[in-house]
């Protein structure tokens, strides 16, 4: 059994050092298929990947997919009510932006 550090990488990244995501978002067919893996993807991925993220929806034309990243991004970062819920406009905000990305993304979701 191949050690877990190994295991690890072959998940995490490929032959040529991208994030698989990554990858995907690089040959996704089009930005719907594009804003449909991005609302998929989990907050650490967004934490940890955001700048290759964003390089890759830039480097493809999607723009929205770019602002959406860092707009989460901002969100996860955001300071919390005293009750530990992020602020109304920050949901709000977050909001607006899932349903642009919905729009992208088309009748598949």
């Amino acid at each position: 059994m191949p050690p877990a550090a190994t295991v690890r990488t072959v998940i995490l990244a490929r032959e040529d050092g991208l994030l698989p995501i990554i990858a995907m978002i690089i040959d996704a067919p089009d930005h719907g298929a594009r804003a449909r893996q991005l609302l998929r993807l989990p907050d650490a991925i967004l934490l940890t990947g955001s700048p290759e993220l964003e390089r890759a929806c830039r480097d493809a034309g999607f723009e929205l997919g770019a602002q959406f990243i860092a707009q989460q991004v901002a969100a996860l970062h955001a300071v919390r009510t005293p009750s530990g819920e992020l602020p109304e406009h920050v949901i709000q905000t977050q909001q607006i932006w899932r349903r642009g990305m919905l729009a992208v993304a088309g009748d598949s979701q």
